[in-house]
């Protein structure tokens, strides 16, 4: 049976086996309205027991003074309460998403879906930045094949920052984006495997008159089977991709929580490794690559997310700060060693 107040539209489906015999009255919870929901019988009460009918689907308000409930309604003494509690306190899992009868509680979850759900909704329809031509993502439209978008992609990102980044789109499936990343991380990895087996060749005969030169040579000198290698690394890139963007996700939450989309973020993370591809230079070329990965990844949040520099470098030097004090700490406690 479903009952609803003609005052507030409150509804609720209530199991007729379970209202008290006779019952005509109700106390609606939202709004407190007392109204009948049927006519009340003639017989009396303790001899005739008696079911409810269905409810209308609409109704007016009755007209009342003083809170009593509307003329001929029957209220009975022993019941009144049993019912109020027993119609009201049901389950409320059949309550309309958006109906009126919804509690507070209910309310602010829904509110705060709709909000995150239209914060989605304008970053899929990004508005173009003035002044400024977005430029397309080869990487994800490999028309000339994957070597050519891999490159034509490196250089957008080196070389056309804020023109890239601008043009990503939220609704990027990330698995292009990982892929990306896997491939820059690989590259930048035996790059410096190998300028690190030509310096040791060079510094071997210093090794032998130098126990402190000839233990680094032991440790670098443990390799593992290409294959093994390999998969290791490949695991221990994706999981550092994937940690950076939780990090990156959790401070965009707190400064901007409207634009923090973790598509983008990820996507910005993973396509800002691109000058990392520099370590194939010796020497500088890893640190180089390392301080235009963190400037490409700063340039890509204000362009891609659509926020102010503030908000920016809020959200980001914090956490910069703090990698910063943390690797100060690891090299002060490895010289003490």
């Amino acid at each position: 049976m479903k009952i609803i107040c003609p005052a507030c539209s409150f509804t609720r489906d209530v199991d007729e086996g379970k209202l008290p015999p006779a019952a005509a009255i109700a106390t609606c919870p939202r709004c407190k309205e007392r109204f009948r929901f049927r006519e009340p019988a003639a017989a009396d009460w303790n001899e005739s027991p008696m079911r409810l009918s269905s409810a209308p689907e609409t109704g007016e308000r009755p007209a009342s003074d003083d809170g009593a409930p509307p003329p001929g309604a029957v209220i009975p003494p022993h019941t009144h309460g049993l019912l109020d509690e027993d119609l009201f306190s049901q389950s409320r899992d059949n309550t309309p998403p958006h109906s009126p009868s919804a509690s507070q509680g209910e309310e602010d979850e829904q509110e705060s879906r709709r909000q995150a759900a239209e914060a989605y909704r304008r970053m899929a329809e990004l508005p173009p930045l003035p002044g400024m031509q977005e430029l397309s993502n080869p990487w994800e439209d490999p028309r000339e094949g994957y070597p050519a978008a891999f490159y034509q992609t490196a250089v957008r990102v080196l070389f056309a920052a804020p023109r890239f980044f601008a043009g990503l789109a939220p609704q990027k499936r990330l698995a292009r984006a990982l892929f990306f990343y896997l491939i820059v991380g690989l590259i930048q990895t035996f790059a410096e495997q190998f300028w690190l087996a030509i310096l040791a060749k060079v510094l071997a005969p210093r090794a032998e008159s130098d126990p402190q030169l000839a233990y680094v040579f032991t440790v670098l000198s443990r390799e593992m089977s290409l294959p093994l290698f390999v998969l290791v690394r490949t695991a221990l890139i994706s999981l550092e991709l994937f940690l950076a963007s939780m990090l990156y996700h959790i401070m965009f939450r707190i400064i901007a929580p409207a634009e923090a989309n973790f598509s983008l973020i990820f996507q910005i993370i993973a396509y800002a490794s691109a000058p990392a591809l520099l370590g194939v230079i010796p020497l500088v070329g890893s640190l180089a690559g390392f301080v235009w990965s963190i400037a490409c990844s700063i340039i890509g949040c204000r362009y891609a997310l659509r926020i102010s520099w503030m908000k920016t470098v809020l959200a980001l030097g914090p956490l910069y700060l703090v990698i910063f004090l943390l690797f100060l700490q690891a090299s002060i406690a490895a010289r003490g060693m």
